[in-house]
């Protein structure tokens, strides 16, 4: 029988493609644009209102107007002035590209959205972090083009990073270990959806945020449940606060003015408050891992804390 379900799939397969050959190309449109501003007054260039509260809706809505491919000024997010960006929705078209960018050999690696996070790559860089372009020390006027932003670029520190940080999160072995508690909290995080009616972002945040101990520390937070995340006052700063820098990044990133202010120079409001709020989370992080190492080094974690992400 799976011989038979192969070489059903192996011809569906052949078949669809030698369809699709015979079809027309996805054909490019362009989105008006203006100069800095790109494509976001849509009274200009007819695309829907950007609402981060709806992005999703964005990009549905975007492919019933425009089509399978269009380019769109997106300042802050795409290249150059007017920030242009390709979107691509036509699956087989998109796999003729992973199969390129597959093959691809040196430098410039795949360009990911990490690279579009202007903001966050600045804070990063700020604070020396190699995940933004290394210590300030280090820069080197030598460096590869695409290598100057380090885990936002797409240079060889980006393949390094990158390889170090999925190795122990992605392979099946790594994933038997963690699932479970990550199953556990979320069942333990349901149990606080009747409660969070009223408030269905900030129970989204809570979930992810619960998920997320369970998969670094390998431990149950119960926040999402507001009968068990009483009294929690530091989780709930490392939730609200990462999740408040995230909105004051995806904020900036969708306001031209703002990347128009950063490249003359001019710290916004909206940095202060995401460097503020990340700089605060980023603080819990580092003493949660910092405990977490001293119960390793004394052989106290539980087996939970020991097959988490932290301790492979």
């Amino acid at each position: 029988p799976i011989d038979i379900l192969r070489r059903q799939l192996v011809a569906s397969s052949s078949s669809s493609s030698s369809s699709s050959t015979n079809q027309t190309r996805v054909q490019l449109r362009e989105v008006p644009t203006l100069p800095y501003l790109g494509s976001v007054i849509h009274q200009h260039s007819g695309i829907p209102p950007l609402n981060p509260a709806k992005f999703l809706d964005f990009y549905t809505e975007m492919r019933r107007r425009f089509g399978d491919f269009y380019k769109i000024g997106l300042p802050g997010i795409g290249k150059g002035r007017d920030g242009i960006t390709y979107v691509l929705t036509d699956p087989a078209e998109m796999q003729k590209v992973l199969r390129q960018e597959r093959g691809r050999g040196p430098p410039p690696y795949p360009r990911g959205v990490f690279e579009s996070d202007w903001p966050l790559a600045h804070w990063l860089r700020e604070r020396g972090s190699i995940l933004g372009k290394g210590p300030k020390k280090s820069y080197a006027d030598d460096c590869d083009d695409h290598d100057k932003l380090g885990y936002a670029g797409r240079g060889e520190t980006w393949k390094r990073l990158r390889t170090f940080l999925q190795t122990d999160l992605l392979s099946p072995a790594a994933a038997a270990g963690y699932v479970p508690i990550m199953a556990e909290a979320a069942r333990l995080a349901s149990r606080g959806a009747p409660a969070s009616a009223g408030d269905p972002n900030g129970y989204a945040h809570r979930c992810s945020f619960d998920l997320f101990n369970s998969l670094m520390f390998g431990q149950l937070t119960r926040l999402a449940d507001p009968e068990t995340g009483r009294g929690q006052e530091e989780n709930r700063m490392f939730c609200n606060t990462t999740v408040r820098g995230m909105d004051t990044l995806f904020r900036q990133m969708t306001d031209p003015m703002q990347k128009v202010l950063f490249d003359i120079g001019i710290t916004t409001g909206l940095y202060k408050d995401m460097s503020s709020s990340f700089d605060t989370a980023f603080g819990i992080a580092k003493k949660k891992y910092h405990a977490f190492r001293e119960r390793s080094d004394a052989d106290q974690l539980t087996e939970a804390e020991k097959s988490s992400y932290l301790q492979r």
